[in-house]
């Protein structure tokens, strides 16, 4: 949308200062934001929990599918039997038994549904946490790009201000101006470099937190490589619809489905289980060989039925887990009515902040041939000093305003992507 230089050089030496942003002399780091992505991919720690939180949810996901197989072990027996001094043996024998439930009023079934359910509130976790991670690099990475661009404005505005002092005094001397013009360009000569002198510090600091972010030690010999610019905002969204997708409804979507399965699987605690059972053994000697008798198996059917519960611990864990179901349920709507109204707000700041952007923009090309003309006629002697200052602080305060609104805009896109939970990284 913005022009990568919104300075011209006809007017003065800030021309060169957002140029220099992506084409200056590298220092001993230059990165690019794809370049940023890949490498917070790997170190970001953000990205590594929600990938391991995620792997545990799959592996108990695993683990509830255990109770649709069969369980089957492999025994081994050895005994002596005996009256008084009289003993017989060792008996020995080895064995197999298989058990496997058909029935417990589908809690199996509910137990691996609520953990798929997890599986998926991981997922959403997951795209969360990818989405934050990359407004946060990207804030950092814009953060970094804005401190070496304020280098140079805060630099061209400093220069500027020595010619205007110079301008200055050379009317002073010639009995043009006074001395009290004078000083106030010297004085805002003096300001010009106390803030060319913070731009510095401001991009120390910049580069520490790109590091930090990245994960590296940080380091102010870092660069970042790369222009602030954002897409055009479009007409307004459905939000309503826009909602729907946002990993923290999909999240509390998932909770809601597995808090209800959670309930299903509470409630076969109170109904019949229905279990079949068999089991072979063979006799053996001593050194593992048959001893000719035949084999023993044994087959059957189990059905337990709850009658009391001493401790009411099931009834109790029954009405939990429903409560814990209604608490989900409000808490999906709550979900998916803030989502919405994030949504909203999130992309009302980024259309604000580029409509804000795009003004400061043409406000500075407006303050440029103010400033082109003021100066010229203050030189000529038909503009007065207090209204030639004016124009002049204009402009400064125009160029100022120009590339904060680009950062202001950079940061809302950025915002607005994060609430969309939208990633390169996806």
């Amino acid at each position: 949308m913005f022009p990568t230089n919104p300075f011209r050089r006809p007017l003065w030496i800030l021309a060169a200062a957002l140029a220099s942003v992506s084409a200056g002399p590298a220092r001993a780091d230059t990165l690019d934001f794809a370049a940023c992505l890949a490498e917070a991919a790997v170190h970001n720690p953000t990205l590594a929990t929600a990938q391991a939180q995620l792997d545990q949810a799959k592996a108990k996901r695993l683990a509830a599918s255990a109770g649709f197989l069969p369980g089957l072990a492999a025994n081994a027996s050895e005994t002596w039997s005996g009256t008084g001094n009289a003993m017989t043996g060792p008996a020995a024998a080895l064995g197999f038994s298989a058990t496997q439930n058909l029935f417990n009023g589908f809690a199996d079934i509910a137990a691996f549904k609520g953990a798929a359910a997890q599986v998926r509130g991981a997922e959403a976790a997951r795209i969360a946490a990818r989405a934050q991670a990359v407004c946060d690099l990207r804030d950092a990475f814009d953060q970094l790009i804005f401190a070496q661009g304020q280098v140079e404005l805060t630099k061209g505005i400093a220069e500027r201000q020595k010619d205007n002092r110079d301008l200055v005094l050379l009317r002073f001397e010639s009995g043009n101006d006074n001395r009290g013009s004078l000083l106030q360009t010297e004085a805002a000569l003096a300001q010009a470099e106390a803030d060319r002198q913070k731009a510095g510090d401001d991009l120390v600091g910049a580069a520490f937190k790109l590091c930090q972010v990245l994960g590296r030690t940080p380091t102010a010999d870092v660069e970042a490589q790369g222009v602030l610019d954002v897409p055009e905002a479009p007409d307004a969204p459905d939000y309503f619809a826009l909602s729907r997708n946002v990993p923290a409804v999909l999240e509390a979507a998932a909770a809601e489905d597995s808090a209800r399965d959670a309930v299903l699987q509470a409630r076969g605690a109170l109904a019949p289980s229905l279990n079949a059972s068999a089991s072979w053994n063979w006799p053996v000697d001593e050194n593992g060989g048959s001893v000719g008798s035949p084999a023993q198996w044994t087959a059957g059917l189990n059905l337990s039925v709850p009658l009391f519960f001493g401790g009411l611990s099931a009834v109790a864990g029954y009405r939990q887990a429903s409560a814990a179901e209604r608490q989900s349920s409000a808490a999906l709507e709550d979900a998916m009515r803030s989502a919405v109204v994030t949504l909203q707000s999130a992309f009302a700041s980024y259309r604000n902040a580029v409509a804000q952007a795009s003004a400061a923009e043409l406000a500075s090309k407006a303050a440029e041939v103010r400033a082109e003309i003021g100066r010229a006629e203050y030189g000529q002697g038909l503009e007065d000093f207090n209204t030639w200052t004016q124009i002049e602080t204009a402009l400064i305060s125009a160029k100022t305003a120009e590339w904060a609104g680009r950062l202001n805009a950079a940061q809302a896109w950025a915002a607005w992507q994060n609430a969309l939970g939208r990633s390169p990284l996806s």
